[in-house]
């Protein structure tokens, strides 16, 4: 949600993706984001998450997870849609970081095996 959010219109600089992104995850969805405002686009899209496991140590939690995200992107001075929606479902392993009482994704790596939503 915090991306979908900062990614209509981009703002690399939300204060909602360094409420829920930290280290290398933050910078990755903050390229996105100028990437998109330097092509004069927007994005929306829908992220559906099928976690298949937890494991928590202390202040680190590793997830595997299945993800289907559908994403559409628009002309940000028109509105034009450019294309049509794509959906790709991942199989990732995410690393969070408890930070002052709040879990952050502070990694995300996608795994070569291919998963299937449930």
């Amino acid at each position: 949600a915090a991306f979908s959010a900062a990614a209509n219109p981009p703002n690399p600089d939300s204060p909602d993706l360094a409420a829920h992104f930290t280290g290398a995850s933050l910078s990755r969805y903050q390229d996105a984001l100028r990437s998109l405002q330097a092509a004069g686009a927007t994005a929306q899209n829908t992220v559906e998450h099928h976690p298949i496991d937890v494991t928590v140590t202390g202040e680190t939690a590793q997830l595997e997870d299945c993800f289907v995200d559908t994403t559409q992107q628009f002309n940000a001075a028109t509105g034009e849609a450019l294309g049509g929606p794509s959906t790709t479902t991942l199989h990732v392993e995410v690393t969070l970081q408890l930070i002052d009482g709040v879990w952050k994704v502070a990694e995300r790596s996608e795994r070569s095996d291919p998963c299937t939503p449930s």
